[in-house]
């Protein structure tokens, strides 16, 4: 079996100082960013959700359901976190089926904002973003008359987060529970599982994230994952990109590219499953940058929110200020 790690190293320095995420679901707000006046006159009727301790997949299965519609003719922009309360939009394409009675619409921890229209069925990234409000609790826990000096240090580490952002790492969400999705597309690299890519999406993107997270950690390490060196792939502000492998000529060049090197090598069988599977080459920021980021303090409980780009994991931002513990995810693994 292979080997996962999630040990990769921080840009500011390992936390000191302990905390407790999630709680309960109310300790983890997501909230969707959608595009001004992004919805129009269309033939596809979204729907607002507010869902509580539900993964986005379960609720677009009971959502077609409900509509009398197939799961494809269901749209959204992306996965949330389980256990939270999140907002987000779904899409349901009804051709010339008649629509329910949305007021009928009963779904344990869900219900239903709004409602609006929209030309075509929504898909993945259509969304800018997504808005956190997150409490940490039980902060420096042990230090007894010490929270002067916890605040101190905590917020020390949050305005380095706001002033620099945080190396853009994959969450351990994108990996499964014991890296269960790593896994499955290890046997399926290997041959031992027979898979259309399809319906390995899931796995593909596990693997993807693994290997950029070791290109990214690798730029840690060496105190250049805010930076561009020679070879990189920019964005149009000029910031650092970083590749998403798979199959095809990489643009990179020079320094990058010798990294990009590093990890095939160290990861052969994934590298070769996303090349033998055709997987299309994409890239990424490095740079984690949140917006908005505020915090307030609820005796030794951390009230904190920011909005973060597409793609971006709150997880991945919350671990450089602090060495949380994720209840409601060690829960899952038991």
């Amino acid at each position: 079996m292979a080997e996962f790690t999630l040990d990769f190293p921080y840009a500011h320095g390992k936390p000191n100082l302990s905390g407790c995420l999630r709680t309960e679901d109310a300790d983890f707000v997501v909230r969707e960013m959608m595009p001004e006046n992004f919805f129009q006159a269309g033939e596809h009727v979204c729907v607002q959700i507010e869902k509580t301790g539900q993964n986005t997949a379960f609720v677009a299965r009971r959502l077609a359901n409900f509509a009398g519609v197939r799961e494809m003719d269901v749209g959204y922009c992306g996965l949330k976190d389980r256990h939270a309360i999140t907002t987000q939009w779904f899409s349901v394409y009804f051709g010339k089926r008649p629509q329910p009675d949305w007021q009928r619409w009963s779904l344990d921890s869900t219900k239903i904002l709004q409602r609006a229209t929209h030309k075509s069925k929504l898909r993945r990234g259509d969304h800018l973003g997504n808005e956190f409000e997150i409490v940490i609790r039980k902060v420096g826990s042990g230090r007894a008359g010490e929270m002067d000096l916890v605040r101190s240090e905590i917020e020390a580490r949050l305005c380095k987060l706001e002033r620099f952002g945080a190396p853009n790492y994959f969450g351990e969400q994108r990996f499964g529970h014991h890296f269960h999705n790593l896994q499955l597309a290890s046997q399926w690299f290997r041959g031992e599982k027979r898979m259309k890519v399809s319906a390995g999406a899931m796995y593909v993107s596990a693997a993807r994230a693994y290997l950029f997270n070791h290109l990214l950690a690798n730029r840690v390490e060496e105190g250049k994952w805010d930076t561009v060196i020679d070879g990189d792939v920019t964005a149009e502000n000029g910031e650092a990109l970083g590749s998403l492998f798979g199959d095809g000529t990489f643009p990179e060049s020079d320094q990058a590219m010798q990294r990009i090197t590093q990890v095939t090598d160290a990861h052969p069988l994934l590298a070769a499953g996303l090349r033998d599977n055709r997987i299309r080459i994409q890239h990424r920021p490095f740079v984690l940058q949140p917006k908005r980021l505020k915090w307030h303090w609820e005796n030794d409980n951390l009230c904190v929110s920011f909005c973060l780009p597409v793609g971006a994991f709150a997880t991945t931002l919350l671990r450089e200020a602090i060495d949380y513990t994720d209840l409601k995810r060690d829960q899952d693994t038991k």
